[in-house]
């Protein structure tokens, strides 16, 4: 079953793809932006998704292993992160002044993106 979404939300810039979805969100921690993948095409991996776009819940956990700045440089070595009910929990293994702590979903502001991140080894 194809899940149909909007191109945005208050919470997530929407991009489709022919196999899936990628939910770009503000990371308040890294301060830059993440996405969770959602895949309907069985040959791809992606998060299991509750379907709520006010207080959605993603699972597994998402972990980001690097983020460059515009330039290229190294400025941050890792986020992991848990979506449940539109709460974001840092894993107390961030590298970053949020790790530890629960924090709510922030607003999509797509011109207030300050770096690129990297999904290396995202999942």
């Amino acid at each position: 079953m194809i899940l149909e979404l909007p191109r945005t939300s208050t919470y997530f810039d929407i991009r489709r793809f022919v196999w899936g979805y990628e939910l770009y969100f503000e990371c308040q921690g890294c301060m830059c932006e993440h996405f969770f993948t959602i895949c309907y095409d069985g040959r791809r991996q992606g998060w299991e998704f509750n379907g709520d776009l006010d207080k959605p819940t993603f699972d597994p956990a998402l972990r980001i292993n690097r983020l460059y700045n515009k330039r290229g440089k190294l400025i941050r070595k890792r986020c992991f992160l848990k979506l449940i009910d539109g709460l974001i929990t840092y894993s107390v293994h961030s590298d970053h002044i949020l790790a530890g702590r629960t924090v709510a979903l922030v607003p999509w502001q797509p011109d207030n993106r300050r770096v690129y991140a990297n999904m290396d080894g995202h999942k």
